[in-house]
């Protein structure tokens, strides 16, 4: 989930560089908030089995924070929503996407999604 207003951390983030887009270290392995939220995922699994759902006005942001996502995996929102509307649209876009290993439709049905936040920083 990479949504939001850019009204938290105002006025480092805006409407078009929201806090998951910005760099809060000035560490030199300090990364967005964005990025490291991908990484945590491909912990767990490929790039191409990770999807961001962002407003649709900062999909180019969100593409060139996480280069090694395919496109087609950036989701944007028309509208700004909650957590639960958020997950949804990404569940939609999750089951209508063919599987790449010949799953079956009951493994699909019982796949496990995991959600993580793009705006949090874990330690």
């Amino acid at each position: 989930m990479a949504g939001g207003g850019g009204t938290r951390l105002w006025p480092a983030s805006t409407p078009t560089r929201p806090k998951q887009l910005l760099q809060l270290s000035e560490r030199p392995l300090s990364t967005q908030l964005l990025a490291a939220a991908v990484e945590r995922g491909v912990a767990w699994c490929r790039s191409e089995r990770i999807f961001v759902v962002t407003n649709i006005a900062l999909v180019p942001a969100v593409e060139a924070a996480a280069p090694d996502l395919p496109p087609a995996n950036v989701i944007p929102s028309r509208r700004p929503r909650s957590t639960a509307p958020c997950v949804a649209l990404a569940l939609l876009h999750v089951r209508q996407r063919p599987c790449d290993r010949g799953c079956t439709e009951e493994q699909v049905a019982k796949a496990t999604l995991t959600v993580l936040p793009a705006d949090h920083h874990i330690a």
